[in-house]
């Protein structure tokens, strides 16, 4: 009966790359648009990036 009792665990590791993966795009992508516009969202940008590559390599 146990086989059938299969506890299904999330990975953390998995998550957080994934997360990380997502603020560096998320991060790239200000970085690219906001070249001509302002400068707060160019340190959004770098601040998405710096927290996207941290979730990135906590793991």
């Amino acid at each position: 009966m146990r086989k059938f009792m299969r506890k299904y665990h999330c990975h953390r590791n998995k998550y957080n790359k994934i997360i990380g993966i997502v603020l560096g795009v998320m991060g790239m992508i200000i970085i690219i648009q906001v070249v001509p516009v302002a400068i707060w969202l160019l340190t959004l940008g770098i601040l998405c990036l710096i927290l996207g590559w941290s979730f990135f390599k906590m793991w």
